[in-house]
């Protein structure tokens, strides 16, 4: 079930929401180009035909520069969500915990899986392997949030 009161659950629906919809649209200021851009780097571009008259590099140039401010914008967007989702002090105590365990030694594998383990053993493996999960989804989300 869903809990629409929970801010953290909806700052996480905001920031996953400006990932995959943040773009934003570049004119020139004769209304010829145009070019939308998604933060991910995606582009679209719109010439009006008359654009073409403009010659190769100065239609190279205005487009350039229209995609570097319609990426930019659409980027901002993403950074002010993703603000807003760290100004959460739960996220903060979430990858401090995530480091800290990141920085413990991890215990020394067997170096072969007995043909039958106990139920103890059983146990204490499919710990370890939550526990490598754990970490692998702590590095991702570290990688994520750029710390």
């Amino acid at each position: 079930m869903r809990n629409d009161s929970d801010p953290l659950q909806q700052k996480s629906e905001q920031l996953t929401e400006a990932l995959s919809t943040a773009r934003s649209r570049s004119h020139s200021a004769d209304g010829l180009l145009a070019v939308e851009a998604c933060a991910d780097g995606e582009i679209a571009i719109h010439l009006h035909d008359q654009a073409l008259r403009l010659g190769g590099d100065e239609l190279s140039r205005r487009l350039t520069a229209l995609a570097a401010q319609a990426l930019a914008q659409a980027r901002e967007q993403v950074q002010s969500a993703l603000a807003e989702f760290r100004s959460d002090p739960r996220i903060d105590a979430a990858v401090w915990n995530s480091r800290e365990a990141l920085d413990r030694p991890q215990p020394a594998q067997p170096q072969s899986a007995p043909a039958f383990r106990t139920k103890a053993e059983e146990e204490l493996a499919r710990r370890l392997e939550f526990e490598d999960a754990v970490r692998e989804n702590q590095a991702f989300l570290r990688r994520s949030l750029g710390r």
